[in-house]
């Protein structure tokens, strides 16, 4: 669903991909799939996201510290 959005990728231009790691969301088929497509999956601690969420922080941030 991602590869034609990230077009010239190769072994030279992989693309990281900010994930959390539940676990329930990744399986082996699912990495192997990336790794063909000149993806990475690069994983966030279990159970920490609201550390990490990006999007989330930029967007709410504001109203979270209020």
């Amino acid at each position: 669903m991602w590869a034609p959005c990230f077009v010239g990728r190769s072994a030279g231009k992989v693309v990281g991909v900010l994930c959390n790691a539940y676990g329930h969301h990744w399986d082996v088929e699912v990495l192997k799939a990336m790794t063909d497509d000149f993806f990475c999956a690069i994983m966030g601690v279990p159970n920490a996201t609201g550390l990490w969420q990006i999007a989330d922080m930029y967007n709410n941030g504001v109203l979270k510290i209020k």
